[in-house]
């Protein structure tokens, strides 16, 4: 099926193993997978890759051929510590408090269930093996989600009120 909407393919993973850095398939067959992505998020990327082809072109010979997104000065794998630390350095000087990378990804998984997104589509979203585990890791009841909840039991009520005095 032709795809037109931007998309990323997670096809490898970068894992921390004690001999090192090593480059992987995903932990699940469900890992691997084609995920949309919002075309602000596209342009990035591109803007990354133009970054690198000019990197590559400076440095000559082999460069990024795992097709990385983020690499270091030579091309290889970006060590997940040195990751770490350009990530909290890029938040400090954004003026955003301190987080893990990987709360970017609950961010995510709340702010599309707070929007009212299936639990399955945030499921597929994340890779997850079901629906379930999904729920149990991020489907935790938000402020909002209950405040919205409430108003819609609300509306609800004064309807069928007002049906009932007719």
């Amino acid at each position: 099926q032709l795809r037109h909407d931007p998309f990323i393919m997670i096809t490898q993973q970068l894992s921390d193993l004690r001999s090192g850095p090593e480059l992987m398939p995903p932990k699940t067959k469900r890992s691997q997978r084609v995920i949309g992505i919002p075309i602000d998020t596209a342009l990035i990327l591109i803007f990354q890759r133009c970054y690198q082809q000019k990197e590559k072109a400076r440095i000559g010979g082999p460069y990024n051929r795992d097709q990385l997104v983020f690499c270091d000065s030579k091309g290889l794998p970006l060590h997940p510590r040195a990751f770490t630390r350009q990530f909290q350095k890029a938040l400090k000087n954004s003026g955003i408090r301190k987080i893990r990378f990987h709360d970017l990804r609950h961010t995510v998984a709340t702010m599309l269930l707070e929007d009212g997104k299936a639990i399955n589509t945030v499921q597929e979203i994340l890779g997850h093996y079901n629906a379930a585990f999904t729920a149990a890791q991020y489907g935790h009841v938000t402020s909002r989600m209950q405040q919205e909840a409430t108003e819609t039991l609300g509306q609800v009520l004064r309807k069928a009120r007002s049906s009932a005095e007719l």
